[in-house]
């Protein structure tokens, strides 16, 4: 009868079955809300880095537009002062160029 009184001690109950059912069914819901927290710091996350990448592309691009901006102007200096310098060949050189255009672009 002992070995029998042994194994019964050893056998869980339906207490015990529903206990161990509880305390699996806690840490599931446990791990769970951790996963929910996890997945909103990496959401948050992606935003910030999101938000950092497109701010430095808007940087870099009013950045480009203030060199060529600049380089346009520069441009425009030298040619005007360029046509002033020499008239005459650079009306010749826009006739020049007119008539080839002519040339190359379909008439209607």
């Amino acid at each position: 009868m002992s070995t029998n009184a042994a194994s019964e001690s050893n056998t869980p109950t339906r207490y015990d079955q529903s206990q161990s059912r509880h305390a699996t069914m806690q840490d599931v819901k446990k791990d769970l809300r951790h996963l929910k927290h996890d997945a909103a710091d990496i959401a948050a996350d992606a935003v910030a880095s999101g938000k950092q990448a497109l701010q430095d592309g808007a940087d870099a691009t009013v950045d480009a537009g203030k060199k060529v901006a600049e380089t346009m102007g520069d441009t425009h200096k030298a040619f005007c002062r360029h046509v002033a310098e020499h008239p005459t060949s650079s009306v010749l050189i826009a006739m020049g160029v007119g008539a080839m255009l002519s040339r190359l672009l379909p008439r209607r």
